[in-house]
């Protein structure tokens, strides 16, 4: 009888030790989801910017000073993009 109560005694520490690496899982898992729904977020807003930097390039040019100032645009968006990824 002792015998049984001994295996139980390790059935149950067994059961308790999966459920503690479970919920660390489970947390882990958690974080993970959290962590992609930022990058998605981010991967949006990085989206956004080559659109309206797509667009900037696109629009026709009157003169010098106007291609100037659109290139420091394209230029300060293409930096900030850098940025956030950690390109720069």
């Amino acid at each position: 009888m002792v015998e049984n109560k001994d295996i139980l005694n390790q059935i149950l520490a067994t059961l308790t030790e999966q459920d503690k690496f479970q919920e660390v899982v489970r947390i882990e898992l958690e974080c993970t989801r959290k962590e992609f729904q930022e990058v998605k977020k981010e991967q949006a807003k990085m989206y956004e910017l080559l659109l309206t930097a797509r667009e900037r390039v696109s629009e026709p040019l009157d003169n010098i000073e106007a291609l100037s100032k659109r290139v420091w645009s394209l230029e300060k968006d293409l930096s900030h993009m850098q940025r956030k990824t950690g390109m720069k």
